[in-house]
């Protein structure tokens, strides 16, 4: 019985987080499509996907936590002057879009 208790609580506590992130989403993040020219592409285009979260350094902490929680992209430094401007947490890739960040807001929508 103490076993259903804790696994309760653990779900508990991986679904607040997951609510806490499509809310910190929502105010941070932004969805774009980018559409460029390509040399590479039959089309002669490409179609690149993004989910960014940019916040200043010292929050690095929190894109962290996020990119734990997902298992998927990358935290990339935005310099300036050789000064480190901004922090800025990404998903690229269609398939961990589409497999991953899509399926969690679709379960813990966004309210935006």
């Amino acid at each position: 019985m103490n076993d259903i208790k804790i696994n309760n609580n653990l779900n508990d506590l991986n679904s607040s987080f997951a609510w806490w992130i499509t809310g910190f989403a929502d105010a941070e993040s932004s969805f774009t499509i980018n559409i460029s020219k390509s040399i590479k592409s039959k089309l002669g285009w490409t179609v690149q996907p993004n989910l960014a979260i940019e916040l200043h350094e010292k929050d690095l902490i929190l894109l962290e936590s996020i990119k734990s929680f997902f298992s998927v992209g990358t935290i990339r430094l935005r310099k300036k002057n050789n000064k480190i401007k901004s922090i800025i947490y990404s998903v690229r890739s269609l398939k961990e879009l589409t497999h991953i960040i899509i399926p969690h807001f679709e379960k813990y929508p966004l309210l935006t």
